[in-house]
């Protein structure tokens, strides 16, 4: 029998989407949106991947390998071993979790991973089935009056003539709709962002690794983030980091601030962007107010963020709030305690806030754990030779000619005698090593004429440290204990007080 032409074939029903909960987070599968209590989160497209496929698989190990080829597959050629370590490390930060004590990710050494926290997989319709709300309860069919010979009898209309009578009804409605409504733009949100390409993904993710690292490669890491950005024009997070690799270089002012202005327009609600504009306003703009208010906001948008505590410590440490320095840098630390740098910093803002016993033995930390990298001994030398303990310092500025000869493949100098032979030593190489036309740091030039006994020399650098922005040590010029034999002439205060820096006693 021929069918219906009215009657429409059933369509099978579409499946539910699945979610996956744990702990106080709940992931769904389908868009691989997380939320926190029922408040959104945050997270890249690849940790959400990894979430993905470690929760998927609850209990079980899930070898690097298997990771490898989920996330990436056979056909981008990224260094797999530390793209894997860094993508676990982002999952983690996202969740709070940490790799010492983990409650979601455990570390299976040489293995894999294991996703340790229960596991409850469900669907939109199993949790109403659970609960049904009061609305949803079924309610009875209205009773029908029996016929009888004074009940008048309802004409009944064929189903078909219904439906075909609709089907005009509404062509016919929707036609002169069209004719006496005016086209106007329809009231509702924006489109969603585009998806960001996986090679975009790929690039920006190298690019944040090296900007992150122990040894940040910020040339390195600008190349591969502007790749990003060509493949993804509108990646707010591209721009953010970008952003971070033009605060301490030549980059002019306007064109640091503009990119990181560009990366909050993009997304208001990523915290990296408002970080990195906090940083910009320290470094390029000395705008204490507004950086100190954009990193607030970072910290709002994602306090689980140890380079949003590092920048924080930063502005608390140039405002001279020592107490509050140190606990927002122990903070840094303890969100990420395999960041050499971070770490490191602890020491360095207790020799900001003249504890010198402290900032040794915070150097010597993590001196223990990578005696090759520089800046521990640094600390130390200051720090020693501020307590009056020119024995350590020179020690320590040996050491560190030796170590940084060995890394550039030269010959190390003879041994100094005295600081000042180090400071001298020091101020040739940086010197001898610069670009054609270029200049030091007007701050980082000042320490090291003052270091080789050279105060005019010193004091001609000071004076143009307001217009330079370059390096990272001009925010510092009120606290750092380098510069404690000129905080009495006139043009050291006149510096302070250009850069908008509370006057040192």
């Amino acid at each position: 029998m021929a069918a219906d032409p009215l009657q429409f074939p059933r369509l099978a029903p579409a499946p539910l989407p699945e979610r996956l909960l744990f702990g106080e987070f709940e992931l769904h599968l389908e868009t691989r949106e997380l939320f926190r209590n029922e408040q959104p989160v945050r997270i890249q497209d690849q940790p959400a991947r990894l979430l993905e496929l470690l929760a998927g698989r609850a209990g079980r190990l899930v070898s690097r390998d298997e990771i490898r080829s989920h996330l990436w597959g056979d056909s981008i050629n990224v260094d797999f071993e530390q793209s894997i370590n860094f993508c676990v490390k982002q999952l983690r930060r996202t969740l709070g979790d940490s790799a010492g004590a983990p409650r979601f990710v455990e570390t299976v050494p040489r293995r894999g991973y294991r996703f340790v926290a229960p596991v409850q997989r469900t669907t939109i319709a199993t949790e109403k089935a659970a609960a049904p709300a009061e609305s949803e309860q079924p309610k009875p069919a209205p009773t029908e009056p029996a016929l009888t010979e004074s009940t008048p009898q309802r004409f009944q209309i064929p189903p078909a003539v219904v439906l075909t009578g609709l089907l005009v009804l509404a062509a016919a409605v929707s036609f002169s709709l069209l004719r006496t409504t005016p086209r106007t733009t329809p009231q509702t949100a924006p489109p969603a962002t585009a998806p960001i390409p996986q090679a975009a993904q790929a690039a920006y993710e190298e690019g944040l690794f090296l900007i992150d690292g122990n040894v940040p490669d910020y040339y390195r890491a600008r190349t591969a983030l502007k790749q990003a950005v060509e493949l993804a024009p509108d990646f707010a997070a591209a721009h953010a980091a970008i952003a971070r690799t033009m605060r301490y270089d030549a980059t002019p002012p306007e064109e640091a601030l503009a990119t990181a202005q560009r990366a909050v327009e993009l997304d208001p609600m990523l915290a990296t962007a408002h970080m990195a504009l906090g940083s910009v306003l320290i470094y390029k703009r000395r705008d204490w107010e507004a950086a100190g208010e954009s990193l607030q906001r970072a910290l709002e948008l994602d306090p689980q963020d140890p380079h949003a505590h590092h920048q924080w410590a930063t502005w608390l440490s140039s405002q001279g709030r020592h107490d509050e320095a140190l606990a927002a840098a122990e903070r840094a630390r303890a969100l990420d305690p395999a960041s050499w740098l971070l770490a490191s910093d602890v020491g360095l803002f207790a020799l900001y806030a003249d504890q010198w016993e402290r900032a040794i033995a915070e150097s010597r930390r993590v001196e223990a754990i990578a005696p090759d990298y520089p800046w521990p001994r640094l600390w130390i030398l200051y720090a020693a030779t501020a307590a009056g303990n020119t024995g350590l310092a020179v020690e320590q500025a040996n050491i560190a000619a030796s170590v940084g000869a060995a890394r550039r493949g030269q010959a190390s100098p003879e041994p100094f005698q005295t600081l000042q032979q180090y400071w001298e030593w020091r101020r040739e190489i940086s010197l001898r090593t610069l670009p054609p036309g270029a200049r030091l740091p007007a701050a980082q030039a000042a320490m090291l004429h003052l270091g080789a006994g050279d105060r005019a020399a010193a004091l001609d650098e000071i004076d143009r440290v307001c217009e330079d922005h370059s390096g990272w040590r001009a925010p510092f010029l009120g606290v750092d204990p380098v510069f404690d034999a000129l905080r009495s002439e006139p043009r050291f205060r006149a510096a302070q007080e250009c850069l908008g820096l509370p006057l040192s006693e």
